[in-house]
């Protein structure tokens, strides 16, 4: 019975809309903690930040590479490495990269790590490693010219051969190298280089440039505040509690953020980005447990009538979690949510006034409006039928 309500919650539901509210409210909020005098030229374009608070997520249907900028999976990421991650994202691509060699008669044979922190290669059935320059080199040069691929194949002009420690050759006609990093995320890395493109923008006084990317850079931010960001377990589906992402993310805000106070402190100087953006997807990474564990310990005993009820919205009559599981849930979480949201909003403003002082502190204020235009196919909205590129659910 719960499974089919479920399902019945997804049908009606539009998956994208359900997310947009939280993104928006965030975006919005985060232009009063911007000290003086760069605060006239947020509040100008307010409006502009707030609707455009929610592109990223669009561009998930547009873009193939966009999914893996929203989230990371802290969790299976460093439980394979057996330690932290570095901040270096190309040395950890390079660490998890698997590579497949296709021999002349068209066999495929992988290739291994040959050891934990090496990067020497081995045949799954010989322990006889390769070199690291025989394999890597090809690679390096593929990935310089598509940084953003996450596969890549090296065709020799005619079959080539390596040698191994033990003396030992293997033909092949093709090199793929498979980037089994990036599909679990790359968010902590991601929010540095969008914070150097923001930084760039306001060098350039480009202000069409400057607002679309301060737009998207609140989006990724307040993504890094959701614990369910950090962990391969997003939608709760390795616990049985498919749906929890959009619960914590969408519904509890839409049900209960009036009553918030969403004012905050002034948003402030980050010395080192990079640093700063692991600090929030840490932060948020320590919630994990108590997100699953208090949705649980509230459904346990609980019918399928009092977890999800109808609900009007706009011409639909929809099936959605009801309003006093929600209540409890937040009670049981107490302020989780509403402690988060108002933590991404000093976030975000903090990262734009980061972004114009480490810029020069220019007066964008004096200049003309700009008109912004919404020309960016990947931004539109999508079909009520589309599928998201990447993993399925709302990051």
């Amino acid at each position: 019975m719960v499974v089919w309500l479920f399902l019945t919650f997804y049908w009606f539901i539009p998956t994208p809309e359900w997310g947009f509210f939280g993104h928006r409210m965030i975006n919005r909020q985060a232009v009063y903690t911007i000290p003086a005098p760069l605060n006239q030229f947020y509040k100008r374009h307010a409006p502009y930040l707030e609707e455009h608070g929610v592109d990223p997520d669009k561009r998930r249907y547009a873009i193939p590479q966009e999914y893996k900028r929203h989230y990371i999976d802290l969790d299976i990421l460093e439980e394979r490495k057996g330690g932290e991650l570095g901040t270096n994202l190309q040395a950890e691509i390079m660490d998890f990269l698997a590579v497949v060699a296709i021999t002349p008669k068209g066999d495929s044979i992988r290739l291994v790590r040959s050891g934990p922190g090496t990067d020497l290669y081995q045949r799954d059935t010989n322990s006889c490693p390769f070199s690291s320059s025989e394999v890597l080199h090809h690679f390096q040069a593929l990935q310089s010219e598509e940084p953003y691929d996450e596969v890549w194949m090296f065709i020799p002009p005619e079959p080539a051969r390596m040698m191994d420690t033990c003396g030992q050759t293997l033909s092949y006609t093709r090199l793929i190298f498979l980037d089994e990093f990036s599909i679990h995320g790359i968010l902590p890395y991601w929010l540095p280089m969008m914070q150097h493109r923001l930084t760039n923008a306001f060098l350039r006084r480009d202000i069409p440039l400057i607002l679309r990317l301060s737009a998207d850079i609140g989006h990724y931010i307040a993504d890094a505040h959701v614990p369910l960001h950090t962990t391969a377990n997003y939608n709760g589906q390795l616990t049985g509690q498919q749906g929890i992402h959009g619960f914590w993310e969408s519904r509890i805000p839409e049900l209960f953020s009036a009553d918030w106070d969403l004012v905050t402190g002034p948003a402030s100087y980050v010395s080192n980005y990079s640093a700063e953006a692991w600090r929030m997807v840490r932060e948020s990474h320590a919630y994990v447990e108590d997100v699953l564990s208090l949705e649980r310990s509230i459904r346990e005993g609980l019918s399928s009538d009092r977890i999800m009820c109808f609900e009007d919205r706009n011409t639909y009559n929809v099936l959605t979690y009801c309003l006093q599981y929600a209540k409890e849930y937040q009670d049981a979480m107490d302020g989780m949510v509403e402690k988060r949201f108002r933590e991404a909003i000093v976030a975000i403003g903090s990262a734009w006034y980061t972004a114009w002082v480490d810029a020069g502190q220019p007066d964008l204020w004096k200049d003309a409006i700009v008109p912004t235009t919404d020309d960016d196919e990947s931004t539109s909205d999508p079909p009520a039928t589309a599928q998201p590129l990447g993993r399925p659910h709302d990051n």
